[in-house]
């Protein structure tokens, strides 16, 4: 495990990594950082936390806002991370809150001076623990031989491995991440792996993380697999689908679907409060396209449109499914040869009964 130490320079200069300028108290990091020459950056803080003055309700409360703001910087800034703590201190009292993506857990605020061995255990535990239990993905690893970003799949039709033999997928590039702090926290790459075909070629695919709503009827997967069987032109291939498995809170050799639920489970003050249930999903598509505001010229972008109408009517028309968000965010453009584009949409709700 990794040394890390507990640092207080954030508080006097913005963190960089952020569009927004926003200075925490007190952040925990990989001490190999503070090591360095490297400037503070969202991208390696583990943990954060804010302090006030006094313990009172208006304190609390704002604390919280606070640090649900910044916990949306952080989750944003680590695209392999999916849930976050957060510490405030407030006068001589303590509080640690959990953010992930089904909402937020708090203990009560604890007197430092009555509940010593709380204290200690919340900087020991957070200081120490395993990153994976709080809140970093560990399917999404960089792999100092290869140099790249990989992420572990459950398909066998990927011909690369990690060192224990799972497959991979090597992660080229980010090509969006959500910056919502609940709810899907979709996450998207532009990927490759071995084209089995050549020895040499890597077939050109995408990535995309997102915390579904596993009550559903039907997964995006599914519709998109709906959608391939009845010949619709324009939408994703898709390869695989499968739900992420991470260690169980309470037992970390034991592998379960990484789910909102099980921290609850373990928490008595969950038995009241409303939380959103997700699971993380895990699918491989192609093509690889760009968005569509990345038109390069008039003409391009008509040529797409009138393919989006079409392909739009043939998902109602041939696998009775309407899409349910059309957004620019969900316009991909895929350029098969020098006259022919073709838009690619995502985010597919069935009409079927």
């Amino acid at each position: 495990m990794a040394l890390r130490k507990w640092h207080a320079d954030g508080a006097t200069a913005p963190l960089k990594g952020s569009d927004a300028n926003r200075k925490p108290d007190f952040i925990l990091l990989p001490s190999s950082i503070l090591d360095s020459s490297r400037e503070l950056d969202w991208r390696d803080v583990i943990v954060f936390g804010e302090m006030k003055s006094k313990n009172t309700t208006d304190t609390l409360r704002k604390s919280y806002i606070e640090g649900a703001g910044k916990t949306a910087l952080l989750l944003y800034a680590q695209d392999g991370r999916h849930s976050a703590p957060y510490l405030r201190m407030l006068g001589h009292y303590i509080v640690l809150t959990f953010f992930d993506r089904g909402g937020s857990l708090s203990t009560a605020a604890f007197d430092i001076h009555d509940n010593p061995d709380f204290f200690l255990r919340i900087l020991l535990g957070i200081s120490t623990t395993p990153i994976e239990t709080i809140g970093f993905d560990e399917t999404v690893f960089w792999d100092r031989d290869d140099k790249k970003k990989k992420v572990l799949v459950a398909w066998k039709g990927s011909s690369s491995e990690d060192d224990k033999g799972n497959p991979t997928v090597s992660l080229e590039q980010l090509i969006f991440i959500s910056d919502m702090l609940h709810g899907r926290g979709t996450t998207v790459w532009a990927s490759s792996m071995k084209d089995p075909t050549s020895p040499t070629a890597r077939r050109q695919i995408v990535v995309k993380d997102s915390w579904i709503d596993p009550l559903r009827k039907f997964t995006e997967g599914s519709m998109l697999a709906k959608l391939n069987d009845a010949n619709v032109e324009g939408v994703p291939w898709l390869i695989h689908e499968q739900q992420v498995q991470g260690p169980h809170p309470s037992r970390a050799e034991m592998k379960v679907n990484m789910s909102t639920h099980f921290l609850r489970r373990l928490v008595s003050q969950s038995g009241g409060r409303q939380y959103q249930l997700r699971v993380l999903s895990r699918l491989l598509t192609e093509p690889l396209g760009i968005q569509i505001m990345a038109f390069s010229s008039l003409v391009q972008l008509l040529i797409a449109f009138l393919d989006y109408v079409q392909i739009h009517k043939d998902a109602i028309v041939k696998a009775k499914v309407l899409h349910r968000d059309i957004s620019l965010l969900n316009l991909l453009l895929v350029i098969w040869d020098a006259s022919r584009v073709t838009l690619i949409i995502r985010r597919l709700y069935s009409v079927t009964p």
